[in-house]
């Protein structure tokens, strides 16, 4: 799946699965978990129950999937 954002904005957001992001333009700061930040060319999962505010400054586009692991049902 693709999910994309044209704006500088943020987007406060909690996972209830794990989930794959791979980023294939611009970037994004991820707070309050030490100020992340992920940029194009990046490969990085964030964990179930996680949440966060997730900050763009401009283009973005990321590919990701969704993960169960663990998960028996």
């Amino acid at each position: 799946m693709v999910y994309m954002e044209n704006r500088p904005g943020k987007l406060a957001w909690d996972w209830q699965v794990d989930q794959l992001v791979y980023i294939e333009e611009g970037e994004v700061f991820v707070v309050p978990q030490g100020c992340m930040q992920f940029e194009k060319g990046d490969l990085f999962r964030y964990p179930k129950w996680f949440e966060a505010d997730l900050f763009f400054f401009g283009p973005y586009q990321e590919r990701y999937s969704f993960r169960a692991y663990g998960d028996d049902g």
